[in-house]
């Protein structure tokens, strides 16, 4: 889920090519955009295959992973 914001900076950013995301950018120092991760996900399990058992993990830092299996 996404959200447009004002002021985009304390926020996950999309960047978006066409009407897919292309790449986040966590909380950028300079404007990139100000459509934000709004932080409500649907998974399927191969995503959730993803995390490492037994650890807390960001989300946030498996969406590269997440991304490039969905593409290939």
């Amino acid at each position: 889920m996404t959200k447009e914001v004002e002021d985009p900076s304390r926020f996950g950013v999309i960047l978006k090519n066409g009407e897919y995301i292309s790449q986040f950018v966590e909380k950028p120092k300079e404007y990139v955009g100000n459509i934000i991760n709004a932080g409500v996900y649907i998974l399927k399990n191969e995503i959730l295959d993803l995390i490492p058992t037994g650890q807390h993990c960001m989300l946030e830092k498996l969406f590269p992973t997440i991304t490039s299996r969905l593409i290939t």
